[in-house]
């Protein structure tokens, strides 16, 4: 058997359920309702395919670029947009998102030999999307003309990542990876 996965990173379930709202607003308003099929996220590895005998695989490379790496934090801030079709929130720029990423998808190249982790060859924008595929092009226009200027502003600190598999129908959490806990100083006296 095989199944389909993607490796993303979950805001907290409070900041899930605001974005939630907004993704419902976007099915009732605009008719676009695709993006309910997953959780809000972070998309860190774009879907790939993977065989169940090779999953232990998967599951170890993980394990281990998370077992590196500390929690770091995430600011959202406003919308953006990639026309004709998409609506996001905006995950503003980060040195540790970015290095995180770069890792994730380093180790999943070279250890099992994902190389579809860049979508059509674009840059690294993270970002939450709320709208997409079945957003029709008029609706973008409405659609975009009402949230451009919305606020959206929340900061979190990411403490795992999620492999994410499709069920057929929608994405679910398949297993989360813990990232390192930074260290407490103790004082001794």
């Amino acid at each position: 058997m095989e199944g389909l996965y993607f490796v993303a990173l979950l805001p907290p379930e409070k900041v899930r359920e605001e974005i939630n709202l907004i993704k419902r607003d976007f099915h009732r308003k605009y008719a676009s309702g695709h993006a309910l099929r997953s959780p809000p996220h972070i998309t860190l590895h774009m879907p790939f395919k993977r065989k169940d005998t090779k999953m232990a695989e998967l599951i170890d490379c993980l394990d281990r670029v998370t077992a590196e790496t500390s929690t770091f934090e995430i600011a959202l801030n406003g919308f953006g947009a990639f026309p004709p079709k998409v609506i996001y929130i905006d995950v503003m720029k980060s040195d540790d998102l970015w290095s995180f990423r770069q890792k994730t998808v380093h180790a999943m190249r070279t250890q099992l030999s994902l190389l579809n982790a860049d979508y059509k060859n674009l840059p690294f924008k993270p970002h939450i999307t709320v709208a997409f595929r079945d957003l029709r092009k008029n609706m973008f226009v409405k659609a975009w003309d009402h949230y451009r200027d919305q606020l959206f502003d929340a900061t979190f600190t990411i403490d795992d990542v999620v492999l994410l598999k499709h069920n057929g129908l929608n994405w679910e959490i398949y297993q989360r990876f813990p990232l390192l806990r930074p260290r407490k100083h103790s004082r001794i006296c």
